[in-house]
């Protein structure tokens, strides 16, 4: 947490929005107690969240490790407008990818290639190239190239369900970064591991001014026991 692109962040509780803080102490009123590091104390508490927003932005990929130096090397090319539509594999082994782009389909041939496609695109990648269970593939059309039946299995997501309400102005801080805190407890419903749920405050919707006045608190299930397909 301390080096690399992406920065971790957690806000000091004197930054807070009038709002997150209120809340804040009715969580503690509750006897849950303040956590300063999520990441390392993982009990049930009020917890400041960590975060890899920068104060006036989202910090994605991108934005982190394609920096003006990278973009500069002469090795590296970067393509927009482009969308990768399958793995070319010949025997066992990825040769390269098809794309589809603004002129035309193109093929890259390449001795290494690195699918990072995240959590749903990654596997869709593999089952349209050929790549997980026969039957399936068989189905939708694709031609089976290697039996891997985990390919697009055990997807899980945390579901959440938001209370929005329009906050008074004198609990806003304007241009405040979307969220600060949250509560993390257990559900204590037979068969579901403690520390089940979280509870995360959003000071703020958007980056207007109906967004800055609109706040929501989120219950969600943070370890789902369902898993999709």
């Amino acid at each position: 947490g301390d080096a690399g692109p992406i920065p971790i962040r957690r806000r000091p509780r004197q930054d807070w929005s009038p709002f997150a803080r209120a809340v804040g102490e009715i969580f503690e009123a509750d006897g849950f107690p303040f956590i300063a590091d999520a990441n390392a104390d993982f009990r049930d508490g009020h917890l400041a969240m960590p975060s890899s927003n920068l104060p006036d932005r989202r910090m994605s990929p991108t934005a982190g490790y394609l920096d003006a130096r990278t973009r500069a090397r002469s090795n590296l090319t970067i393509l927009t407008q482009a969308e990768v539509q399958r793995i070319l594999i010949e025997g066992k082994q990825a040769t390269g990818v098809t794309i589809s782009t603004t002129q035309g389909p193109l093929t890259y041939k390449a001795r290494k290639l690195i699918l990072c496609a995240g959590g749903l695109k990654s596997p869709e990648l593999l089952l349209q190239s050929g790549i997980g269970a026969p039957a399936d593939l068989m189905q939708a059309g694709v031609k089976p190239i290697h039996d891997l039946p985990g390919v697009g299995r055990n997807l899980c997501n945390h579901p959440i369900i938001y209370l929005s309400a329009l906050v008074p102005r004198k609990h806003r801080k304007r241009r405040a970064p979307a969220i600060y805190n949250a509560l993390r407890y257990s559900s204590e419903l037979a068969d579901c591991p403690p520390h089940d749920m979280l509870m995360p405050l959003l000071a703020r919707t958007a980056w207007h001014a109906l967004g800055d006045s609109v706040s929501l608190l989120g219950v969600s299930v943070y370890k789902p026991a369902s898993r999709g397909r």
